[in-house]
């Protein structure tokens, strides 16, 4: 799963979702490593309330 959500903060980050954020507190590797700790924390509150299994890792990085 961590290489799934590192893929996923870097796809942000290449497409400039991070921009604003950062250019408003000027500094990109806190924005970036708060982004990647929210993927995480989403991740976790999905998998938790939904009672997921390893079987279901794919539909819950897919957003399914």
């Amino acid at each position: 799963m961590g290489l799934n959500i590192t893929r996923i903060a870097i796809q942000a980050l290449r497409a400039g979702t991070l921009n604003k954020t950062a250019n408003k507190l000027g500094d990109i590797i806190s924005v970036f490593h708060d982004f990647y700790v929210a993927c995480y924390l989403h991740l976790y509150l999905i998998w938790k309330e939904g009672n997921k299994t390893i079987h279901d890792s794919g539909y819950v990085v897919k957003g399914k």
